[in-house]
């Protein structure tokens, strides 16, 4: 059975609002987890999403984690030619594949794969979906591994720390995708940085700066004049460059080191961002199209509760110095987050290996989440890394309006990115219009308007 593509009346906005005024309490009645004796029982997994990173993590958790009973059920995605190509490409993995007819396309592809039987959801769609599909698979009592970030906005983000608790009150595992908390050389020294090897945390520096972003442009349509269109399929198979979809190369990709900058600070949020950000147009657009609504580079100071500054740097660029890393300053040394530490007296810092079994953290968060299902163990990652998106966010809407913007206020605004409804229509694939670029000084942070 395959769903058609119309999807009409389907948006995280409607979600939104419905998760807004649901009781926890009222949600959690409905536990729907089931028990995973001796880790011999079949789990069945899900995925929604079937792109490059959904395929990765759909094989990287059923096939490359080695762990038994895992079985690929079904599959789904917004393009209904993408959930195919998914489905045959899992009949090589032999016994670990019975898809069958389980192949849905259309907005509301997530809700046929979480409600084919599924026990485990793994998701990786544009991020500006994340909440939508996560809540309802948290709803419907599914275990979630789900990509980074997990949100756009504000609006985004309050559904996702409901879903979190949510998944606590069920017992649910959730595991996102920020793979270096399952990776050894991080684990061993991010142990020392919290046992307070260094001291406490005074600064940092933190970033993800690389080349030109890719293109998908097999869907774009023209006008009858010839010029291109924005329309709703090209956006959606585009949709690193769309801000409604990605959230700005800072949440997706520089989401990472963010989450690692929480991680120095015991998982505490910051509580203000001040930035400045930049476009390059022309020269080839110096590694990103011209209409692309991505930065092509962001500075951010983030201050944190005990007064610490941190800065972070992200951006796309051509022919520029790359940069990816993590560095925190304490009052008694200096630590690379994923290696060494430097002691101010010059002592030696023994930082002992924490176990892991895989050496791809790819593949170890995917075995830390099977094993978590399997114990009952109800891991749940699902607020720290809506707290690091946050954090991405809040960092970006500083960095479009040249404002400090606080955490608390942010987090309560009306702020939602998702078109209206009525434009959530592949049939008539209508074009998405498109908000004016944040120009600092008179963008409205929370907002996502210009003024005047």
């Amino acid at each position: 059975m395959e769903a058609n593509t119309d999807g009409a009346g389907v948006s995280r906005r409607d979600l939104l609002k419905g998760a807004a005024a649901a009781s926890i309490a009222a949600l959690a009645a409905d536990i729907g987890s089931r028990a995973f004796a001796d880790g011999t029982d079949t789990i069945k997994v899900g995925l929604v999403g079937c792109g490059g990173r959904g395929s990765g993590a759909f094989h990287q958790n059923v096939v490359d984690s080695a762990q038994p009973g895992m079985l690929a059920w079904a599959v789904g995605d917004v393009f209904i030619d993408k959930a195919r190509g998914m489905a045959n490409g899992c009949k090589g993995w032999g016994a670990k594949a019975k898809i069958e007819d389980r192949v849905f396309g259309g907005f509301d592809a997530y809700k046929k794969v979480i409600d084919s039987g599924i026990d485990l959801l793994v998701t990786a769609t544009p991020p500006g979906w994340r909440p939508t599909i996560v809540s309802y698979a948290i709803e419907k009592g599914k275990n979630v591994f789900m990509e980074k970030p997990v949100g756009v906005d504000s609006a985004g983000i309050r559904t996702m720390l409901a879903a979190a608790e949510m998944a606590k009150q069920k017992g649910l595992t959730v595991v996102c995708g920020a793979q270096r908390r399952h990776q050894q050389n991080y684990l061993s020294t991010m142990a020392q940085i919290l046992d307070g090897a260094i001291g406490e945390p005074v600064s940092g520096q933190f970033g993800w700066r690389g080349g030109g972003i890719w293109e998908h442009n097999g869907r774009r349509k023209k006008d009858d004049k010839g010029n291109p269109r924005f329309n709703l399929s090209w956006e959606l198979d585009n949709w690193y460059h769309f801000t409604w979809l990605c959230g700005d190369q800072i949440c997706e990709q520089h989401v990472h080191n963010i989450d690692v900058m929480n991680w120095c600070f015991a998982d505490q949020h910051p509580t203000e961002a001040y930035g400045i950000s930049y476009r390059i147009e022309g020269h080839g657009n110096a590694g990103r199209p011209v209409y692309s609504e991505c930065c092509s580079g962001m500075a951010i100071e983030y201050s944190f509760p005990n007064g610490a500054k941190c800065m972070s740097w992200s951006g796309h660029g051509g022919a520029i110095d790359g940069y990816g890393g993590e560095r925190i300053v304490g009052t008694k040394g200096v630590a690379d987050c994923g290696g060494g530490i430097s002691m101010y007296d010059k002592s030696k810092v023994n930082i002992p290996k924490v176990h892991v079994d895989n050496g791809d953290p790819y593949v170890q968060e995917h075995i830390d989440l099977i094993n978590s299902i399997r114990k009952g163990a109800g891991l749940n990652e699902a607020k720290r890394i809506a707290e690091s998106t946050f954090t991405a966010i809040l960092g970006r809407e500083a960095a479009y309006s040249g404002k400090r913007v606080r955490w608390d206020t942010l987090l309560k605004a009306d702020f939602n990115l998702m078109p209206p409804a009525e434009l959530l229509d592949l049939d008539k694939d209508p074009d998405i219009p498109q908000r004016p670029l944040p120009i600092q000084g008179l963008y409205r942070p929370g907002t996502g308007f210009v003024a005047g």
